[in-house]
Parts: structure tokens; C-alpha cells; sequence
């Protein structure tokens, strides 16, 4: 009995003295809104607040982030139950993913800033199933992995698993993002217009192709099509986009 007395009194004096140190981090450098989060989120060890920190949703710098605005309740909501009783009630919005408030609920906190720059949301195909920003989105890192190019044919294929096989699997190959629009009802073909088939383009260079030799004379000439802004690649190669390299090469008729 003495042992377990011993084991629970040290804990509690290292969890007091952790939380003491987190105190002095936040009065040094986060906002003071998030205090009362950084009693339980300890800012001292490795828990997803540090990085979060480091993130863009906590730039001071920038007034219209989170961190500026109200720290983790701009997000989260006031959340004083949570407070109160941290295991018995969850945040007024959890994004998971142990506890998860509903895709609404999430989505509307996220759409309360990024509503201006994705206000298609409602009508994708994404929004439809209830999918919400968090499956795709990691704001608790230092930088969301979902925006880097060479990590999105991972997320994306979570769900999209027939596409895990497009060409992006070569080094540098286009982003899901350079062809569709995660956040918008817009189809490929006119996101391709709009940036000049900057998917395809990411590998396939059009001068380079025609001056190689290596392309016939008739396929060059096809290819100038291309000056029009009005074209795309995938107005000749349907579906190509999506097959293993190597595979699929022969445009659609």
C-alpha cells in the first residue's frame, strides 16, 4: 500500500510540476485564452497543442488566425464543461479522434474562417456524405500534410482507393489538387482549363515532347490544340490520368 501511495504521490508532483512549467510557457508566448487548455493539453511534453503552436492556425501575426482571434476555443467552442469535467464531457466541437462532435458542427467551425475561400463546400460531393475538414485536414500539426503535393495521393486514396495507382505514384507527380477540387463541385476538366492542365504539364512538356523526335508528326500536330485556352488534356485522354504508369497511353476516341 505504501508502494501504490509513493507511485500516485510522485505522479502528482510531476504532474504538477508540468503543469507549472506549461503555466510559464503560455505567459511567455500563447495566447492567454488557451491557459485554461494547457492545464491538461501540456504544452512541456509531446501532445498535438505543441505543434499546433507552430502552425499556421496560431500565427500571431496574422489576425484573422485562431491563435490571434481566441486560441483553442475559435475552434473548440468555450467548452467549459470540458473545463469542468475534461473526461466526462467533451469540447463543445471535437474533431476526433477519440470523441467527435457531429460533421456539421465541425465543418461550421472550420467554414467560420475558410467559408470565404471555399464557399462551394455545401455543394461537393464530399459535404454530401457527411464528410467533414478533420478526415482530411490536420490542424494540430506544424504543417497540415494534406497541402503538401506529395502527401495528397495518400489522403486522397484513403477513401479513393481505385486512384491509388495514377501517375502521381512517380516522384513530382501532380497533386490530386492540381486536377480536382476537393472543395467544390467543379469537375476536372474545367479545374484543368482554369490552370491550363497544370496536372499533366507537372511531367509531360509539350515543346519537349515535339522536339525529342520521339513523338509522330501527327501527335505534335494534335497537340497544338493546346494553345487554345479553351482545351484541356483530358479533352483527348479521358481517364489516363488515373491508370499505372506505363498503362494506358492511347488517347480516348
Amino acid at each position: 500500500m505504501a508502494t501504490g501511495f509513493s507511485r500516485w504521490g510522485v505522479s502528482l508532483a510531476l504532474l504538477a510540476a508540468t503543469a507549472l512549467a506549461a503555466g510559464a510557457a503560455a505567459a511567455q508566448g500563447a495566447q492567454p485564452e488557451a491557459k485554461a487548455c494547457e492545464n491538461c493539453h501540456l504544452t512541456t511534453i509531446s501532445e498535438p497543442i505543441v505543434a499546433m503552436m507552430n502552425s499556421a492556425h496560431w500565427n500571431a501575426d496574422n489576425p484573422a488566425s485562431p491563435g490571434s482571434r481566441g486560441g483553442c476555443q475559435t475552434c473548440h467552442g468555450n467548452s467549459a464543461g470540458h473545463a469542468n469535467a475534461p473526461i466526462a464531457v467533451i469540447p463543445d466541437v471535437a474533431f476526433g479522434p477519440r470523441r467527435t462532435s457531429a460533421p456539421d458542427a465541425q465543418n461550421n467551425a472550420c467554414q467560420s474562417c475558410h467559408g470565404a475561400s471555399h464557399p462551394d463546400w455545401a455543394q461537393t460531393r464530399h459535404a454530401a456524405i457527411n464528410m467533414t475538414c478533420s478526415a482530411c485536414h490536420k490542424t494540430h500539426e506544424d504543417h497540415d500534410p494534406a497541402l503538401v503535393a506529395s502527401n495528397q495521393q495518400n489522403a486522397c486514396s484513403t477513401c479513393h482507393a481505385p486512384q491509388k495507382g495514377m501517375h502521381q505514384v512517380t516522384p513530382g507527380g501532380p497533386a490530386c489538387a492540381s486536377c480536382h477540387d476537393p472543395h467544390a463541385a467543379t469537375q476536372p476538366a474545367a479545374v484543368m482549363l482554369t490552370n491550363g492542365s497544370a496536372g499533366c504539364r507537372t511531367c509531360h512538356d509539350l515543346g519537349q515532347m515535339a522536339a525529342s523526335g520521339n513523338v509522330p508528326a501527327r501527335t505534335n500536330q494534335i497537340h497544338n490544340a493546346m494553345t487554345n485556352p479553351e482545351r484541356s488534356c483530358v479533352d483527348c485522354h479521358v481517364g489516363i490520368a488515373h491508370e499505372s504508369p506505363g498503362g494506358g497511353d492511347e488517347p480516348a476516341d
